[in-house]
Order: C-alpha cells, then structure tokens, then sequence
C-alpha cells in the first residue's frame, strides 16, 4: 500500500506492507466494514492503515473513536503518531494534543474522541468517514449516532471499526451476520495469520481449546459460556464435498418451524462416516413449502431415507400424502447429542462428520449451540438445522446391529426329529 505525502513536505510515497486480512479490510468498497480479530491479529494497525485513503483528501473531516478516550491513546493512537514506527510519518501533520486533532498537511483533519461524554462533541460533526477502535464496547444507539454524521460528501462515507469478537447476542453480530445488507463486510482475522507475532506468543495462544480458541485466536463471533459441540473446528470438520461424490447412503432430515426456521439437511454415508452435503433454511415456511423442497431433495438424491421431528405429525401425514415414506425420528435430545459429539472427535486425522462449506446455517449453529447456564437442557435458539442432524445420526446409529442376544431354549422348545 502507498501514501503520497505532500503539504509542507516534498512530495514522498511512502509503502506499507499487510498482512492478507488486513489488505481485504483496507480495501473494501462497503459501507461498515468490520475486522473481527484474534488476539494479537493486527486490529488497531489495520484501522490505522484504513485512514490512508482518507486523509490526503483536502478538508476532509475524519474521527477516530474509541468508547474511552484514554483507551484509544493506549492503542490506535499509538500505532497512529507515537511509536518508534508510526502510521503517520513525523512531518506530515500537527497534532493539538489538548483538543485531540490530528491536522493532515493539505489533507483531512482526524479528530481523536472517547464517548465519555456520552456523545455530545459528535453531534455535531458533519464526517467522511469514522474509525471505530474496538467496536463491541459501543451499544447500539451509539452505533446508530455515530452512523448517522456521515454526511459529509467530499469523504467515502464509510465506518471502519475494529475489535476482538463478542458473543451472538450483541447487536453487532444481527448487524454484520444476520441481515442481509450488501453494503456490509466481515474481514476475520485469525492471531496465527500474524506472522510479526512472537512463537512463543503464538505457542501461549495455541494452548488454547474449544470455544475459547475459536473466538480469541480465530477470531470468530461464538458464545464461551456453555458451547454444546466446542470440538467442532472449522478447519477440521469443513470441507469441500463435489457434487460428482456418490454415498452408500442418503438420509434427509427435517425440523419444522414457521416462526422460527424451517431446517432440511441432506447427508450421505460412506463407510461410518456422514457427510452433510446440503442444506435448506427459511423462515415462515408453508407446508407446501416444505413439501416442495422435500420431493425436491428426494428426486435428487433417490432412496433416501427421510426422518422428520416426531412431534409434527401433519408434516408426516403430508409427506406421505406427497409419496414419500417417511420415518418418525428418536428425538431424545441427550443421546442425540452425545451420538454428533462422537463422530466430532478426531482419530487419525479424520472424524466421522463433515459438512459441506456450502451449509454456512448448519456451520453456523455448529459453532453457537449451547446450554442453558448451569444445567444440561439446550437453548432453543440456533438449533434449526442441529435438531434435523441429530434425527440422521440417531437413526444411522440404531440401525447398527451391534449386538445380538442369544435365544435360551427350554427342553420344551426342543424337537427330537430322530428315527430313534
């Protein structure tokens, strides 16, 4: 990346060298970019590179925030103008310490501000662009408030924030995740990708497992406390599956919601292992709906066996209805669970689960199902395509014949057929 610096100063370029996540999240065209990041992943630096193309604009007016200001003089204001290697090369700006303005040489003015005041120097700023400095400390009317200055036309318009990852709850991930808005970006940046790390800070992050690996070293939005299926990992248990593959096997299962979503998976069997190659998720869906995608998948996958919740017995009188043979599922919850968790486990490099990249709900939910806190009963919430993967495995595993018990024959039962 490259800066031309003028004002006061010769003309000079300047380089910057990035890492991959960081070079996608400072070029992005989008609206609200986020860069999700692991410990150590380049966040505040990433932030700091994507003013570049902002401040060389004359007049501009840019703001660089944090929830408090000390915090942002302890982080991106550091990477920006006060260390040994700064952002912003000495020469190329002045900088009013007591009022927090950075003043670019014939480029744009950068206000540096903490929301300690609630918010009230903003309200009056007309902005081309903000940089949000951990982001997942601001709540959502904050968000809002600040969204709402980007009104100045000579600017990009754009907020660029940074932060390490919060659980599905916060509103940022509703935001980012769920509603479907082209004009927002995720860049996820894992700690590992850092290669500026120290190894034995790389190897520190590395001791840690499960969920707690996931958001802090991968940088990815999941919940800490009580995750059901915190073995899962993406870079294990996510693959690539070809159409072109054929299966011994193919199970469909299905949950029914209107409400809530409705959740179809497809998966084949090769051998012990289940491969989840499709998926279908909508809320408010119609019987028909459903009826429609079932005889759907059944045309393209024949001889499936399909498996539905029990407890929806229209849905299995409509199935029948529609020609198909469908089979009540064993919906005990704890078994089930246990019987996904099994083929989660890791033996000789390979488990018996894989998910198609393709089912991006189911991956999802992987990641974000769990407890409720301090007992064993799951949230009803991100289970939509969970409940239906239970059915498959649960039916898979009792078809086994594992063990067949023997016949005791009395004296009675006997036949003596001999000439004697």
């Amino acid at each position: 990346m490259h800066l031309v610096i003028g004002g006061n100063m010769p003309d000079k370029s300047i380089s910057y060298k990035l890492l991959p996540s960081q070079s996608k999240f400072v070029n992005s065209k989008k609206k609200h970019v986020l860069y999700s990041g692991g410990f150590g992943s380049g966040k505040s630096q990433a932030l700091c590179m994507a003013m570049l193309k902002q401040i060389t604009i004359p007049n501009n007016q840019i703001l660089l925030i944090r929830k408090t200001l000390s915090s942002l003089k302890k982080s991106t204001m550091i990477n920006l103008i006060g260390s040994l290697r700064p952002v912003l090369p000495l020469g190329s700006y002045k900088f009013n310490k007591s009022e927090g303005i950075i003043k670019m040489n014939g480029g744009a003015t950068i206000y540096c501000l903490g929301m300690d005041d609630g918010g009230m120097k903003i309200r009056s700023m007309n902005l081309g662009a903000i940089y949000i400095d951990e982001v997942t400390e601001f709540t959502q009317d904050e968000f809002n408030e600040l969204s709402w200055r980007l009104r100045l036309d000579i600017g990009s318009r754009q907020i660029f924030c940074c932060g390490n990852p919060a659980g599905q709850n916060h509103f940022l991930y509703k935001h980012f995740f769920l509603e479907d808005n082209i004009n927002r970006e995720v860049v996820t940046a894992s700690s590992i990708e850092n290669s500026y790390l120290p190894k034995d800070y790389i190897d520190e992050l590395k001791t840690m497992e499960g969920s707690q690996y996931k958001r802090f070293v991968e940088g990815l939005w999941i919940t800490l406390d009580d995750v059901i299926f915190d073995t899962f990992d993406r870079n294990k248990h996510v693959k690539k599956i070809s159409p072109k593959i054929s299966f011994e096997e193919y199970f469909i299962g299905i949950d029914y919601g209107y409400s809530n979503p409705t959740g179809i998976i497809v998966v084949g069997k090769n051998g012990d292992r289940l491969s989840v190659i499709d998926e279908f998720y909508k809320k408010k869906c119609l019987m028909r709906d459903i009826l429609e995608q079932s005889v759907r998948f059944s045309q393209e996958y024949p001889n499936a066996a399909i498996i539905y919740d029990p407890s929806a017995a229209g849905l299995g009188g409509e199935l029948e209805n529609a020609g198909l043979s469908p089979i009540k599922a064993n919906n005990d919850v704890a078994s089930g669970i246990d019987r996904i968790r099994n083929k989660l486990r890791i033996r000789n490099d390979s488990s018996d689960i894989l998910i198609s990249d393709r089912c991006t709900n189911l991956i999802t939910e992987m990641e974000n199902y769990q407890y409720i806190k301090g007992t064993e009963k799951p949230v009803k919430v991100n289970d939509h395509l969970i409940d239906p993967l239970r059915y498959v495995c649960s039916y898979v595993d009792d078809q086994k014949v594992e063990y067949t018990r023997p016949i005791i024959m009395t004296e009675d039962d006997i036949t003596d057929d001999s000439d004697d």
